[in-house]
């Protein structure tokens, strides 16, 4: 199994730790959230993605960063096989595979949306407005035309959470155990 090294932010504060380990340990320390949070093994593609981007996180739950990097199928074989043989903390039950995951699903935003049937249509075209304002901050060198992008930006995040609010159902949840009943 490959061995990282990431730096982790704390929630609170200037805090942090470098910190080296398996993926596993690496995915568990909440790198990934539908790990920690669904228990479920996310799709090659998310997985990739994921890795790839270099940070995770960075809100109130702290954040993650190290340096880019995929994995192959085999990788994934191997991943996927032993997140679900980890024996699972008191509470919390195994994690397990996702069956059916549709194509369009390519990273953690577009996964959580499936797995709480947002409407894919209207998930997908914000999802595509947020990646092409936050892509031109990258390249923006202007200060005030970055401030008005994140302006932008900050206005579709908005727009996103009042979408997941008229749309999710926690009765309806595609991680079976998760569902309320």
């Amino acid at each position: 199994m490959r061995i990282l090294h990431w730096t982790q932010f704390s929630a609170v504060g200037d805090g942090q730790s470098e910190l080296s380990g398996t993926l596993i340990e690496f995915l568990l320390s909440g790198a990934c959230s539908v790990v920690v949070y669904f228990r479920v093994v996310p799709p090659f593609t998310v997985v990739n993605n994921l890795l790839a981007s270099g940070v995770s996180g960075m809100g109130m739950g702290g954040g993650w960063r190290w340096d880019p990097f995929m994995i192959t199928e085999a990788e994934y074989k191997e991943l996927g096989s032993a997140l679900v043989a980890a024996v699972p903390p008191h509470g919390l039950r195994a994690i397990q595979y996702l069956n059916d995951v549709p194509e369009w699903v390519k990273d953690e935003l577009d996964l959580l949306a499936w797995l709480f049937y947002i409407p894919e249509r209207l998930h997908l075209a914000l999802s595509s407005q947020r990646r092409i304002i936050q892509e031109e901050i990258l390249r923006e060198a202007n200060v005030q035309r970055q401030t008005e992008l994140r302006d932008k930006l900050l206005g579709l995040e908005v727009q996103a959470s009042k979408l997941w609010m008229e749309n999710v159902d926690r009765r309806k949840c595609r991680v079976p155990s998760i569902r309320r009943e």
